[in-house]
């Protein structure tokens, strides 16, 4: 059921159309976005898997800056 919510309304580019509603059931009635939080813990663990405290750090950073600029867009969003 999810990867049917998700493809109907994943694109890379932020965007909104008129018949757009907001889930709230599911996986998304925990986290803001089940794919967000699937895709970071990926990268995370395959960061931590390298040992390198460098790398793990790099990923971090890389991930707190990507998303964040990319939830201030969602949020811009009407």
């Amino acid at each position: 059921m999810q990867s049917i919510i998700s493809e109907k309304n994943f694109t890379l580019a932020v965007q909104t159309t008129d018949n757009q509603q907001l889930v709230d059931h599911g996986p998304y009635a925990i986290v803001r976005n089940p794919a967000y939080t699937g895709s970071i813990l990926s990268i995370l663990g395959l960061s931590i898997t390298s040992l390198n405290p460098f790398t793990i750090i790099i990923c971090l950073i890389l991930l707190v800056v990507g998303y964040s600029i990319r939830l201030k867009v969602e949020e811009k969003k009407p």
